[in-house]
């Protein structure tokens, strides 16, 4: 087999895994489709079959977004930050690791929900919403990502409450 094939078959591996989709959803990822996607996926992954040039420059486009484990020791998942103009009275967030997006966390707002492709409650007086996916997050299970995002937020204090008697505030 050509040693090309063998660097596509490293290279298809180390970004499905970066990814954390099967081989089948990264070949679908990347524009393959039909009954036969985890036969075709299964023959790259072992230097049977080349990939395509297209389905190549879409790995390597796809792959651009993609921290690897050394980019994720240093690089945070999430980054939460006011907007300077005042223009939102929200925080933005987003989020660094694929599938990227771009978010508000804001009080509950119907002009941000029809804006929005997704969105979460935080808390009973706060939304993250999903302004923008930068990656197409179809390999990823949204539902458990925003569950996930939630966690991460209350858990390092980004998210607020209604003040009660005796309460600091930011939980």
């Amino acid at each position: 087999m050509p040693k090309n094939d063998m660097n596509n078959a490293r290279f298809f591996k180390e970004t499905a895994r970066q990814i954390g989709v099967s081989h089948a959803g990264l070949a679908r990822l990347i524009g393959y489709i039909g009954p036969n996607t985890a036969v075709t996926a299964s023959k790259i992954t072992s230097g049977a079959k080349g990939m395509s040039g297209p389905a190549r420059q879409a790995l390597e486009y796809l792959a651009q977004g993609v921290p690897d484990d050394a980019m994720k020791s240093i690089l945070p998942e999430y980054f939460v930050g006011g907007d300077p103009t005042g223009v939102c009275d929200g925080d933005f967030v987003a989020r660094l690791w694929y599938p990227r997006f771009i978010g508000i966390i804001n009080t509950p707002d119907p002009v941000l929900a029809a804006a929005a492709v997704d969105f979460v409650a935080l808390a009973d007086i706060e939304t993250l919403y999903i302004i923008m996916w930068l990656d197409d997050p179809a390999a990823a299970d949204v539902d458990d990502l925003l569950k996930r995002a939630v966690s991460k937020f209350v858990q390092f204090g980004g998210v607020r409450r209604p003040l009660g008697k005796d309460d600091p505030g930011d939980i």
